[in-house]
C-alpha cells in the first residue's frame, strides 16, 4: 500500500483528503510544511501548499518517492529540474481561484484606495472625522493587466465593470478575447505609462524575476497603484519600499512578497540565529518597514483562502494523486 504524505494539513485538510482518498493509500498528515525535521523516507506520494519549499537537498532525502501534488498552481517552490531528475513526476491544480483570486484582488484594491482599514481604526479609536479618509474613484480609471490567464480575465471583468478602461500585457497575447472584450495588448513599458492600476496575474519564472523593479516603477505615475496576488518575487521588495516612502508610487497592496515565511516570528528568530542568510536577513529589515508604510497594505497570501477554493484545491489534488496511482497521470507540470 502506497504511503501518501500530506503536509500543511490544517484540518479542513485533513477531514476532506481523508474522505478523498480513503482508498488510496496510507495517509499520514502533518500539520506544518516540509521540512529537514518532517521528512517521511517512506513517502511514495507527497503533497504540500506554496509553503513547503522543496530545493534539491530535501527532494533527495525521500528514496521512495514517485510524485509530488502541489496543492497550487504555482510550483516554484518545487526545484523541478531536480525533481524530474530523480525520475519524479510533479502534478499541480491548474486552476481553483480563477474567481477567488480575482475578488481578492478587487477586495485589496477598494481596501487601499478607500481606506478601508484606517476607517476601521478610526472608528475603534472613537474618531468620528474623515479629514485623513479621502480616498478615489475607480471609475473612468485605466487598469493595467499583467497577465491574462483565467485569473487576470476575471479580474478584467470586474475591471470593466467598475467602469474602468483596461489594457493588458501578456508574453501569450489572446487576441481573440481581447478582441470580444474591447481589450488593447501594450508592450510592458507602455502598459505602465498609461495605468492608474498595475495589477499581476503571471507566473513565477528566472525570466520574470523582479518583473517590476526600480525602472519599471519609476514609469508610474505618482497617482498610481500596483496589485500583486501573483508571486512576492516578481516585484522588487526594495525598490517599491523606495518609492512608497518618497511617495513616488500612491500605493500598493500586496498579498504575496519576497520573504514571506519571515512573517512567522519563529521563522524570524531562526534566520537571526544563522549566519551566512544575508538575503534573508535584507527580507526581514525590509518586511519590518513595509509594515510602517502607511500607504501600503499587506495581506499574507490569502488570496486563495475561500472554503470553495480550498474544496476544489482538494478534490483536483485528490484526483492528480490517484491517476497517478492508476497509471495514467494527470496535470503534470513540465521543465
Amino acid at each position: 500500500m502506497p504511503i501518501i504524505h500530506i503536509y500543511d494539513a490544517h484540518p479542513q485538510d485533513q477531514e476532506s483528503l481523508q474522505k478523498l482518498l480513503a482508498h488510496a493509500g496510507e495517509l499520514r498528515f502533518t500539520a506544518e510544511p516540509l521540512s529537514a525535521t518532517n521528512v517521511d523516507p517512506d513517502a511514495e506520494v507527497i503533497s504540500g501548499f506554496v509553503s513547503s519549499a522543496m530545493p534539491a537537498e530535501l527532494i533527495a532525502q525521500f528514496p521512495k518517492l514517485k510524485l509530488i501534488a502541489c496543492r497550487s498552481t504555482g510550483f516554484n517552490h518545487v526545484d523541478l529540474k531536480a525533481a524530474l531528475k530523480q525520475g519524479l513526476q510533479v502534478a499541480n491544480v491548474p486552476t481553483y481561484g480563477e474567481h477567488t483570486v480575482a475578488e481578492y484582488t478587487f477586495t485589496l484594491l477598494l481596501a487601499l484606495t478607500r481606506k478601508v482599514i484606517a476607517a476601521q481604526t478610526a472608528f475603534a479609536q472613537g474618531n468620528a472625522t474623515h479629514d485623513s479618509l479621502q480616498g478615489v474613484d475607480l471609475y473612468g480609471k485605466t487598469f493595467g493587466l499583467i497577465g491574462t490567464g483565467h485569473i487576470g480575465k476575471n479580474v478584467a471583468a470586474i475591471a470593466q465593470g467598475f467602469g474602468m478602461k483596461v489594457v493588458a500585457n501578456d508574453a501569450f497575447p489572446d487576441h481573440d478575447w481581447s478582441k470580444q472584450h474591447k481589450i488593447d495588448y501594450l508592450p510592458l513599458d507602455k502598459l505602465l505609462d498609461q495605468s492608474d492600476v498595475v495589477s499581476l496575474h503571471i507566473p513565477y519564472t528566472k525570466e520574470s524575476h523582479h518583473l517590476i523593479n526600480e525602472s519599471k516603477l519609476g514609469r508610474l505615475k505618482p497617482t498610481a497603484l500596483l496589485v500583486n496576488t501573483a508571486r512576492g518575487e516578481l516585484v522588487d521588495t526594495e525598490a517599491l519600499i523606495t518609492d512608497l516612502a518618497n511617495n513616488s508610487l500612491a500605493g500598493a497592496a500586496l498579498d504575496v512578497f519576497e520573504g514571506e515565511n519571515l512573517v512567522d516570528i519563529h521563522n524570524e528568530l531562526i534566520t537571526l540565529r544563522k549566519t551566512g542568510k544575508r538575503q534573508q536577513l535584507e527580507q526581514g529589515v525590509a518586511l519590518d518597514i513595509m509594515r510602517k508604510l502607511p500607504n501600503l497594505l499587506v495581506t499574507n497570501h490569502n488570496a486563495f483562502n475561500t472554503v470553495e477554493a480550498l474544496g476544489r484545491i482538494n478534490q483536483t489534488t485528490a484526483d492528480n494523486i490517484t491517476s497517478y496511482l492508476n497509471g495514467s497521470p494527470q496535470n503534470l507540470v513540465k521543465p
